[in-house]
């Protein structure tokens, strides 16, 4: 088994400073551990600690924490206009420097809990070089190949 390279989206990283009880959590914690290489980009990051400070200000320390243990490698590049108007049509705004994240980290998977717009078919089935996936469908695949 090799080391797999996941981009995680904002509401993983949201959804893992809130429980550490959840798949979100567990995935940081292979993040930590090594068995995984975890990656993000600003836009990310800004928008879970912007959800924590205003749905749940507490949970902030703890998202500070899981960063500073999971040390996820950033990659801050700006999707150019050709592949903003290859998703425009399919995702809002506020979604494509997540997939263009995970594309320009060279990511195996893709994780997210975005149902309504990441985890659609119709993303999934442009062909990207990585699997989009949620926390719970990459854990099976994870435990899968261990």
């Amino acid at each position: 088994m090799g080391k797999y390279k996941v981009f995680l989206d904002a509401n993983i990283w949201f959804s893992a400073a809130m429980s550490e009880q959840g798949g979100s959590f567990l995935i940081c914690r292979l993040a930590q551990t090594g068995l995984i290489k975890g990656f993000a980009n600003n836009h990310v990051l800004e928008e879970a600690e912007r959800n924590l400070l205003l749905k749940a200000p507490q949970k902030l320390e703890a998202y500070f924490r899981l960063l500073k243990n999971t040390k996820p490698e950033t990659v801050n590049l700006a999707p150019d206009l050709k592949f903003v108007r290859r998703l425009d049509y399919l995702l809002p705004a506020k979604d494509i420097p997540v997939v263009f994240g995970a594309l320009a980290t060279k990511a195996d998977f893709l994780i997210s809990l975005d149902k309504k717009h990441i985890l659609q078919p119709k993303l999934k089935a442009l062909g990207w070089p990585f699997r989009i996936v949620s926390p719970k469908e990459f854990l099976e695949f994870f435990r899968a190949d261990f």
